[in-house]
């Protein structure tokens, strides 16, 4: 008898898996991703990530990294640093090339002002409740400056 159920139960479990499987399947296609490669664009053309201390990024997944930094709202030749920026970065929508020969065209600038926060949401990343530091006023006549000349 009990070889019998076994029998029994080993025929009705392939219908089921399948059946799951496929429901699944259907289910979480959205999720499934297709690789396609990176696409090649000068990104400080496109887009650019000023943090609260006026460092200047190609863009926001760069922040912090030294080696991507172009260089400081302060600084008197931004504009060329980005103009001649060059730099290897890729991530899963870009490859960054350089400018050389490419029209800028910002279609986001995205700007920190500062960390000054006296909320204390869960999901804060930055720890903004507890910055200290203030923000240099002279950074809003820069990137007024800059918004200006890049006309994002």
């Amino acid at each position: 008898m009990l070889n019998r159920k076994k029998l029994l139960f080993k025929k009705l479990i392939p219908p089921i898996v399948y059946d799951i499987n496929r429901l699944l399947r259907k289910r979480f296609s959205y999720m499934k991703k297709e690789s396609t490669p990176p696409v090649d664009r000068a990104c400080h053309y496109n887009e650019l990530f000023v943090r609260c201390n006026g460092d200047v990024y190609p863009c926001c997944m760069t922040w912090g990294n030294e080696r991507l930094r172009i260089g400081h709202i302060s600084d008197n030749d931004l504009l060329n640093k980005i103009e001649n920026y060059s730099g290897f970065c890729t991530c899963e929508k870009y490859k960054l090339i350089s400018g050389k020969g490419k029209i800028r065209k910002y279609s986001l600038l995205n700007v920190e002002l500062s960390y000054k926060c006296q909320a204390q949401c869960a999901m804060c990343c930055v720890n903004a409740p507890d910055y200290k530091e203030t923000y240099d006023p002279t950074y809003f006549n820069l990137l007024d400056k800059l918004i200006r000349f890049l006309d994002p």
